[in-house]
């Protein structure tokens, strides 16, 4: 590499450098307790705040792993902040909701009783909580029919 190639490659670190501490003033004036994990699947930023628990209105529903049939189903608040016109997520605490379905794209919920606990405990505004509640009635709801109509069937 030559001296010139250098320059350039030192000015282009110097202004990636710059735009990501302007980044993290940005996210500590929105929430000074803020934390990144880069856990991800793909090595992307996961912004997390407990902010988000209590301000969102937005859920992230995720599976564990794409590949095992019976993983975790989880839930997470997540927010969308503009920064300078890039769209930021912020991501409030996981929990827990049950496990994906051996036969079906569909969930075994643990109790509502455990599910809203586990939320109040981090804080979780009523929205989100209700939200969730309502994703889980729905689901039991699909699963049992498909549960009836299975029984129907002829072998």
């Amino acid at each position: 590499m030559n001296i010139d190639e250098m320059e350039k490659k030192l000015q282009s670190d110097q202004q990636q450098a710059d735009k990501e501490l302007k980044l993290i003033s940005f996210l500590k004036e929105f929430d000074a307790n803020i934390r990144n994990t880069k856990k991800s699947r793909y090595s992307r930023n996961i912004w997390i705040s407990e902010r988000a628990n209590k301000e969102a209105t937005d859920l992230d529903y995720y599976f564990g792993c794409g590949c095992c049939s019976d993983t975790d189903y989880n839930v997470r608040p997540v927010m969308t902040l503009d920064f300078n016109g890039e769209k930021i997520q912020v991501y409030g605490d996981r929990v827990y909701l049950g496990n994906k379905d051996y036969d079906h794209y569909l969930c075994h919920f643990n109790s509502e009783e455990e599910i809203t606990k586990e939320m109040q405990q981090y804080n979780y505004n009523q929205t989100l909580i209700d939200k969730v509640l309502q994703r889980r009635d729905s689901h039991l709801k699909a699963l049992e029919n498909i549960n009836n109509t299975l029984e129907d069937v002829e072998y």
